[in-house]
């Protein structure tokens, strides 16, 4: 396995946690959402889960991908890339029109 395979698996790994804690999180579940204040930044800590664990596991995709094919290929690293650059700008999007 390669180092960069490795470094990608464990980063996907490590949205996929990021997204599960936050929607597990009893912060969320114990909040009153009749409070439209609240409502917003619950609804916000959601989007940003749904999106970690999105990019997680477009990760864990392309990590399997470089690990079958037995190299890693600039292509499968840019894509990775790309992915977590715009799901992260449309999670900053999104939470950003949200919390208006």
């Amino acid at each position: 396995m390669n180092i960069t395979t490795l470094v990608m698996f464990l980063g996907s790994l490590g949205f996929i946690l990021l997204g599960a804690f936050l929607l597990n999180n009893k912060y969320i579940k114990s909040m009153d959402t009749s409070d439209k204040e609240v409502y917003k930044e619950v609804k916000a800590m959601k989007v940003s889960g749904y999106t970690n664990i999105a990019i997680g596991g477009i990760g864990l995709v392309c990590s399997a991908i470089s690990f079958i094919s037995g190299n890693v290929s600039k292509t499968v690293v840019t894509i990775f890339v790309i992915c977590i650059a715009l799901l992260s700008t449309t999670q900053y999007i999104l939470n950003k029109k949200i919390r208006k």
